[in-house]
């Protein structure tokens, strides 16, 4: 642009360029009138010629001259307009350049801003919320459009997330007051509900009016960086979280404490508002253990049901076993909003598996949608693991309970069987344990009148049960008298829908039924009478109640029968008493025995069918003795469908020898078994053979136990021999180190045998090393407790398994933290650990995949613990492999490649020096052990 002094020059110019030119016109035009007067006047020249001569020669060399001098005067400023005029130019061009330069500048800086991987904005100070610019990566982070977000004042404070909003504001409003530029990390949400992390770093901007107060800044997207440590906090907190509940699991049989233990952990790690423990029972899904927290949240009542049918979300995970995440219910088309949890906006759910069982399900409910990651997912697996092995331990000890009170009562049943015939008091005996056992509010006895064919009431227990003392009832009546009829046991769990039942005595007595459990007391498969359970307190009755009156029914039946025969008998044959006693005490006897037996004893008749068997046969699969009795053998023994030729059953019967046999079968669940066999023959008064005793007795453990003794002792061996080869190494490494030395003091530094020296000594010490590790290893029957670095170790072992890692291709990545806090331990021992672990890690590598270890190691000083992981890239761990891992002879190597002890080791090593290990495993990913130890107390 031109300046000030240029500007003026040319206006001084134009003013002088002007006056000359009038100056010209005027002389021109004065010059002109002279001519044209004496062109009209000529008379005036000839008054006298000589002085109008004269004259108009003065005129005319006046104007002459006075002419030129404004001609040159013309032509100087001519000169210099055009020397203004070209400088003119050039300072237009000049600005005209600048101008292109700011205007390619300009678009370099939007293009610039436009391209780089945050939001640049101009925001107006003061007004939070009125944006004059803002770049267009503004929709690729947050979904909203450059035009959205400038022509809507309030969205940048309405995209704030709620929890970082007041502070946000605050520190804002506190910089823009201080003159200071802002800095700070807070929450976006986007369009899509996404939850996003910036860094935002703004500054006020100058400006040349000073009424504008304006500020420019960058958004940063931070989320994975966030997201990343938020996961190894909540990875740390899980790890506690678990660690406590199994300290609590471990501690207690009452499953409560341990579930809302889970369920304040699951507020801990999850951002949840309510968290659920349901319990499975026959298709519904029943509210145990519930907690809230948000105090302005209803709590869910006890006992809420949810049937599998009628929940999608239920019914899936039943269905599939695996967590389900719902980000917000109301896009979820099956979800059905509870009256009890109108307000519920994001589901979590997990299934609670014990042995591949769906028992229940664990939940987590929030108000805000998309609150829950992925991440989640595991850690409510986790939890929801204990949760299940808590509830199934419940169960278990309350079965174990429930039948070791049945088995009381039918050993108080057998005793009173066997040891009295006071029939009344017997059987007042046999109904108060049966009320107790069924838990039913009234239980009665009824025997046959075959004379009349009516049934009357023997023993009556329970309220308003008196009243039907006295009272028959006819066989062709009442769901009793069907049971007499048929010999059928029968469960009526709603009177009120069976045809068969008869109120006529509830009229009499006033005592109402609602269900009804009942079976026949028989002798000799004649009926005697029915024995009944009236009204279950606690729910419906079932088969195990059936099964379970059954076998009192027999008792009692016998019991009567005894009492029958032995009035009968009493008159006639004191003697015959006597002997039926010992026999009936014989028979105990020989049942005990017979069912004491831990091994398979089975009796087989000329069919080939069972005839008798002990409770271990029965147990083998899974059935009672009486539902195998008088099945062919081949179902019993070897479940299959057809008898096989070879059965040494079959030799016995052909030969009538004794048959020994070694064989092997396979479990349902594809364990492989070895079993001895042997069978007895059995000759009848006439010398043949009419039964067979089966014998069978499983060596699988046994056979296995041998394998791992030998190679221990193999192992045991292969140590010593080790300690010997270490000794006769180390005595002529110690002569070569030490000649080696004193070459290095004779041979002068720059000699070039100084070098080789060197070499010979360095190659010594590492082998002295070597020799010193093995020793060490070999010696490993005593545990030398002493403060150690797990890190030298772990070298050590390293070095020691170096070459059996290189041949198989496995490349090793060190993680190892410096200046480890020292643990107290044993060396040699954990020089174990860490080799065992190794060497299953190769173990686990495919020959096709390219191996690759890591072992990491660190120390957390909040717990304590030094942690080593150990993590391969291997063929992983199975779902039902893993609770098996650290037992004894259990190993997932083939045949003749492992013994099934080193992970057991490695855990008792581990537990003597107070530390814990354990697994994680994805299958066809690899596997991860953690080993954690104690820092030594200073």
């Amino acid at each position: 642009m031109p300046d000030k002094s240029t500007v003026v020059g040319q206006a001084e110019l134009l003013r002088k360029y002007s006056t000359a030119a009038k100056e010209l016109f005027i002389i021109a035009v004065s010059w002109l009138a002279v001519l044209i007067l004496l062109w009209f006047n000529p008379t005036l020249l000839l008054v006298n010629v000589s002085q109008g001569v004269f004259l108009l020669a003065m005129i005319s060399l006046a104007l002459g001259v006075f002419a030129l001098r404004r001609w040159q005067e013309f032509k100087r400023l001519t000169g210099a307009h055009a020397r203004l005029s070209t400088a003119a130019q050039q300072e237009a061009n000049q600005l005209e350049q600048l101008e292109q330069a700011q205007r390619e500048s300009e678009e370099k800086y939007r293009t610039l801003v436009e391209q780089i991987p945050a939001i640049s904005y101009i925001a107006a100070l003061g007004d939070p919320g009125k944006t004059l610019f803002v770049s267009p990566q503004i929709e690729t982070l947050l979904g909203f459009t450059c035009e959205e977000w400038l022509n809507q004042p309030g969205l940048w404070a309405q995209q704030l997330h709620p929890e970082d909003r007041d502070r946000v504001f605050a520190d804002r409003a506190e910089k823009e007051a201080l003159g200071l530029p802002f800095d700070a990390d807070y929450r976006m949400l986007a369009r899509d509900g996404r939850v996003l992390w910036f860094h935002d770093v703004a500054a006020r901007l100058p400006v040349r009016d000073g009424n504008a107060r304006i500020m420019q800044g960058v958004l940063l997207d931070i989320t994975a960086r966030q997201v990343a440590e938020e996961a190894e906090r909540e990875q740390h907190r899980l790890a506690d979280a678990l660690k406590e509940t199994a300290a609590a699991l471990n501690s207690t049989l009452q499953p409560d404490a341990v579930i809302d233990h889970i369920l304040d952990s699951m507020g801990n790690l999850v951002p949840c508002n309510a968290a659920h423990v349901l319990l499975l029972d026959d298709g519904v899904a029943r509210v145990i253990r519930s907690r809230t927290f948000a105090e302005q949240l209803p709590t869910v009542p006890p006992q809420l049901q949810f049937p599998l049918a009628q929940f999608a979300n239920l019914r899936q995970m039943y269905e599939t076993k695996r967590p389900l995440l719902i980000p917000d219910v109301e896009a979820y088309a099956d979800w059905i909003h509870m009256p009890a949890q109108p307000w519920v906006r994001a589901h979590l759910g997990a299934p609670l598996c014990v042995k591949d069982k769906v028992i229940g399900f664990i939940a987590l409910s929030s108000t805000t949608p998309r609150v829950f990651q992925e991440r989640h997912c595991k850690t409510l697996e986790a939890l929801g693991q204990y949760a299940a092995i808590a509830m199934e331990n419940a169960r278990l000890h309350a079965e174990r309970e429930h039948k070791l009170r049945e088995l009381d009562a039918l050993r108080k049943v057998a005793i009173s069987v066997n040891s009295t015939l006071d029939l009344d008091k017997l059987l007042d005996l046999v109904m108060r344990e049966l009320k107790s056992l069924l838990s039913v509010e009234r239980a009665s006895l009824m025997l046959l009148d075959a004379a009349s064919g009516e049934l009357y009431f023997r023993v009556a227990l329970g309220d308003e049960a008196k009243g039907a003392q006295h009272m028959r009832l006819p066989l062709s009546e009442g769901i009793a008298g069907w049971v007499a009829r048929q010999g059928k046991p029968t469960r009526v769990n709603d009177v009120s829908t069976d045809p068969r039942w008869c109120p006529n005595i509830d009229t009499v007595t006033g005592y109402v039924t609602r269900s009804i459990l009942a079976a026949p007391l028989k002798t000799n498969d004649k009926v005697i009478g029915v024995i009944e359970a009236l009204n279950k307190l606690d729910g419906a009755f079932d088969d195990h109640d059936e099964h379970l009156l059954e076998m009192i029914a027999v008792e009692a039946a016998i019991a009567i029968e005894h009492a029958r025969l032995f009035t009968d008998l009493e008159t006639t044959n004191r003697a015959l008493e006597k002997q039926n006693a010992e026999i009936l005490a014989s028979r105990n006897i020989l049942r005990v025995l017979f069912d004491g037996i831990t091994d398979s004893i089975c009796i087989m008749d000329r069919n080939m069918r069972v005839e008798a068997l002990n409770q271990a046969t029965a147990n083998q699969v899974r059935k009672t003795p009486r539902a195998l009795w008088q099945l062919p053998c081949n179902q019993v023994l070897c479940r299959t469908d057809e008898l096989c030729l070879t059965c040494p059953v079959t030799q016995s019967f052909r030969t009538g020898k004794v048959v020994d046999a070694i064989q092997s079968h396979t479990l349902q669940n594809g364990d492989k078994r070895t079993r001895v066999v042997r069978t007895y023959p059995v000759e009848n008064e006439t010398g043949a053979v009419d039964r067979v005793v089966y014998l069978a007795k499983d060596i699988t453990e046994e056979r296995r136990l041998q394998t791992s003794l030998i190679q221990s002792a193999r192992l045991s061996i292969v140590g010593e021999l080790s300690a010997s080869i270490a000794h006769e190494i180390s005595n002529p490494l110690t002569a070569v180190i030490a000649n080696a030395q004193m070459l290095l003091r004779a041979i002068p530094p720059g000699d070039a045998c100084f070098e080789y020296a060197q070499i010979i000594e360095r190659a010594g010490q590492r082998a002295e090393r070597f020799a010193r590790n093995l020793l060490s290893f070999a010696r490993q029957e005593e545990y030398q407790f002493v403060p150690l670095d797990v890190n030298e170790t772990i070298e050590d072992a390293l070095a020691l398994i170096a070459v059996p890692l290189k041949d198989a291709g496995i490349r090793i990545i060190r993680q190892l933290a410096e200046n480890l806090p020292a643990v107290t331990g044993s060396a040699s021992h954990l020089q174990t650990v860490w080799t065992n672990l190794l060497f299953n890690a190769r173990d686990a590598i495919p020959a096709e995949r390219r191996g690759q270890v890591q072992i990491a190691a660190h120390a957390d000083k909040t717990t304590q613990t030094v942690y080593v992981r150990i993590s391969d890239n291997g063929c992983g761990i199975s779902e039902q492999d893993m609770p098996h891992l650290f037992e004894p002879l259990f190993t997932t190597k083939p045949r003749d490649h492992g013994t099934g002890l080193g992970l057991y080791i490695c855990r008792t090593i581990l537990t003597r020096h107070g530390g814990t290990i354990y697994v994680e495993s994805k299958v066809g990913s690899g596997s991860t052990f953690t080993v954690c130890l104690p820092i030594a107390e200073a």
